[in-house]
């Protein structure tokens, strides 16, 4: 970690998942909780307040004080940014045919909603703000700028086994697209790759605009700083807006019951010769609670 430091990096994230052992255990994770508690402190003197943790709630038999007494524990440790999961039910898993069968009991939605409020209530108390369904920061200064680049349609360049890529390119007629890449998973054959043709490229595609604005407008509303027509005109030929766009009878439906707001970008620079006023659209706290439902509504 420290030589990660002192060539520049000034973030560090621990896969923390639980501090139970009984529930990592459960999960297939290698470390104990004695072990997580050991890489939070670790990183904390080396990296100060650029350190951040994950967990994940919604585990079978969880109830709301053990999902509290996780999150204070940890906050106790280290408490500058995590981020919270909710622990999904993939079909076809293991974990998928044990829920089915009733050999595993999750919590139901109305707990999981409970959780999920849970979390931002304490995370609230504890003076960090919920930027992003999933991600708590104390301060600005402390969120994930790598993040919000996802979000809004930066391009980046993933390194490493299974890292992803987005990528702006220019079609045949000068329209601009994104380009998505996909590195090798598996470790040894991701070197391998390397040192026999100097690239572990597996896939390659041309995302079509659509694709780019759907992706963009579900990653922007999933974050309290919503969507920008900034984001929507670096796709294709600068025309699209989220007025335009989307569907506005239903972004209407939801602007009406105080789910999403309208707003303008706070990036806007007309004395750097931007002549637009581009347009913001956020979801409000209660509308992160169901956006996910909102996003699948409202895009064409």
């Amino acid at each position: 970690m420290r030589a990660f430091r002192e060539a520049g990096v000034t973030r560090c994230s621990i896969g923390i998942q639980s501090f139970e052992d009984k529930v990592l255990k459960w999960m297939n994770r290698s470390h104990t909780g004695k072990d997580a508690v050991k890489a939070i402190n670790v990183a904390t003197n080396i990296f100060n307040n650029g350190v951040t943790f994950d967990l994940i709630y919604g585990v079978p038999n969880q109830t709301l004080e053990n999902l509290g007494n996780q999150l204070n524990f940890a906050l106790n440790l280290s408490d500058s940014h995590f981020s919270a999961y909710q622990l999904t039910v993939e079909y076809g898993t293991a974990l998928y045919k044990q829920v089915q069968d009733k050999s595993i009991l999750m919590p139901d939605s109305e707990l999981m909603a409970d959780m999920y409020e849970h979390i931002y209530s304490v995370s609230k108390s504890r003076g960090l703000d919920r930027y992003e369904i999933s991600n708590y920061a104390k301060g600005s200064g402390n969120e994930g700028m790598h993040n919000k680049n996802y979000w809004n349609g930066t391009d980046y360049f993933g390194i490493g086994p299974g890292a992803h890529s987005r990528i702006t390119v220019l079609d045949e007629t000068l329209r601009s697209i994104k380009k998505s890449e996909i590195n090798i998973r598996d470790p040894k054959n991701y070197i391998n790759s390397v040192l026999t043709t100097q690239h572990a490229l597996a896939k390659s595609r041309m995302l079509s605009e659509n694709e780019s604005l759907n992706e963009l407008t579900l990653f922007g509303l999933r974050s309290k700083y919503g969507v920008s027509d900034k984001s929507y005109k670096l796709i294709g030929d600068g025309s699209h807006t989220l007025k335009n766009y989307l569907l506005l009878d239903k972004v209407k439906k939801y602007t009406d019951q105080r789910l999403l707001l309208w707003g303008i970008d706070p990036t806007n620079n007309h004395s750097a010769g931007e002549s637009d006023t581009y347009l913001t659209l956020a979801p409000t706290v209660k509308g992160m609670m169901v956006v996910d439902s909102i996003i699948a509504d409202i895009i064409p």
